[in-house]
């Protein structure tokens, strides 16, 4: 799906991953000869501003993002800012656009890892991941269903089951992980977040608590 005019908002994805978007036209590897090796040459991304244009690699700053429209020879050039940092600095001390849409890394595997505080939803294992690799925590993990009876004891109702999940730019959906209750793990800059949904009632527990236990 090509760029959109300005910023927008919408439904959480879950179902599909949308392709990226490329314009290296001679004009825009002219333009940019001094980053034709750069990772992101050519590429405009959702938020871009336009879609008949090209960024300009070396006008990059940690906030704003410089396109010129295709044909216009240079005369007509659009600006992309923002208040929170839109670029980080990789490895190499390259600027790179931040992204934080959930993408398939491997299989069963789906990362959101250009970004400074990456993070990953692996299904095989059953664990979110957010952190580098020298810092790291590990959540929704090895998740279990507990029925806190009215005196205090505890019943296991089982371990997550994720196999019926689907996956998208937004995050992982994941349909009776137990037996009536869905999980989802939306994912954002630096962060997600995990809901459960019951989808119908269970009076077999209404005296007591249900919880979910994580195992950090």
């Amino acid at each position: 799906m090509p760029p959109t005019s300005g910023m927008t908002a919408g439904i959480k994805n879950y179902t599909s991953f949308t392709p990226q978007h490329k314009n290296i036209s001679e004009e825009a590897r002219t333009k940019n000869q001094n980053n034709l090796y750069h990772p992101e040459l050519g590429m405009l991304f959702a938020e871009a501003p336009c879609t008949a244009c090209y960024e300009i690699i070396e006008a990059r700053t940690e906030t704003s993002k410089t396109f010129i429209k295709e044909g216009t020879g240079g005369r007509e050039l659009m600006l992309q800012t923002s208040t929170e940092a839109m670029h980080y600095r990789d490895t190499a001390g390259v600027w790179r656009t931040i992204r934080t849409r959930l993408a398939p890394l491997t299989d069963g595997i789906y990362s959101a890892a250009e970004q400074p505080v990456p993070i990953s939803i692996d299904i095989k294992t059953k664990q979110t991941r957010i952190g580098t690799k020298n810092e790291l925590l590990s959540f929704n993990r090895n998740l279990e269903l507990v029925y806190v009876q009215p005196n205090g004891e505890e019943q296991s109702l089982g371990k997550a089951n994720w196999k019926k999940h689907t996956a998208g730019d937004n995050g992982v959906y994941v349909t009776n992980i137990w037996q009536g209750i869905d999980m989802e793990i939306t994912v954002a800059r630096g962060n997600t977040k995990t809901n459960f949904y019951l989808n119908r009632p269970m009076p077999e527990y209404a005296d007591g608590k249900l919880l979910v236990r994580d195992h950090l």
